[in-house]
């Protein structure tokens, strides 16, 4: 009798055994707020970094894009950009500073003569092809000259040994070419007439002689 009663003890224990471990076996992460957490900490952390990596992506394309509008010599090859004005009196006005060269000291070769005067730290080359006006603006010192250019003589010879044989775009009235070479404030800007609308560009990467090469081609379009 005493080991039947034993054994009955002994099959209802493991009987509550098995049941207590049922029961934490069907114990999910729902009932363990620290587990909740951490799963909510580890999404968040994934998010975060698909966004940085998303974010990472679109700067590379930016910068990729970015570079494709230069060449290896920074030179600026996005297009000329088109004001357009109501009357054609209004689009010349917009073009600052043209004139025409009466009184020239200089010979640039190809039977182009110039304008040279200098003052206040500036040396100026003025000088006309057709109906415009190329001006260079160089510093006397040439310490404070751009090192990819510092010879203003030189660079106005060879613009008008360039334009020898290539054709600027016509102007209606008047287009400029601007070149400033000074280190801290070096700028090449092309402007042209055509009607109501001034073709314009200015950049201070290019070199000069690229960006007229760019107005050439532009005219032919």
């Amino acid at each position: 009798m005493k080991v039947k009663n034993y054994m009955a003890v002994l099959f209802l224990g493991m009987a509550v055994t098995m049941a207590a471990c049922s029961s934490n076996a069907e114990t999910t992460d729902e009932d363990d707020p620290s587990a909740t957490e951490q799963a909510q900490e580890t999404d968040v952390k994934d998010k975060t970094n698909a966004s940085d990596e998303a974010n990472e992506e679109t700067d590379k394309e930016t910068a990729s894009s970015s570079e494709a509008e230069k060449t290896a010599e920074g030179e600026d090859t996005r297009p000329f950009t088109k004001k357009s004005f109501d009357s054609e009196r209004q689009a010349a006005a917009y073009i600052k500073d043209y004139r025409k060269i009466e009184q020239t000291n200089m010979e640039l070769g190809h039977g182009i003569k110039a304008s040279r005067d200098a003052g206040a730290g500036h040396e100026h080359i003025l000088w006309n092809e057709g109906n415009w006006l190329i001006e260079t603006d160089f510093p006397l010192d040439d310490q404070y000259a751009n090192a990819v250019y510092p010879d203003n003589e030189k660079l106005a010879a060879d613009i008008v040994d360039y334009l020898e044989d290539h054709y600027l775009p016509a102007p209606e009235d008047r287009g400029v070419i601007k070149i400033n070479g000074f280190a801290d404030s070096k700028q090449t800007l092309i402007q042209w007439q055509d009607g109501k609308v001034v073709y314009e560009k200015k950049s201070k990467e290019a070199h000069p002689l690229d960006l007229i090469k760019q107005a050439v081609e532009e005219g032919k379009g």
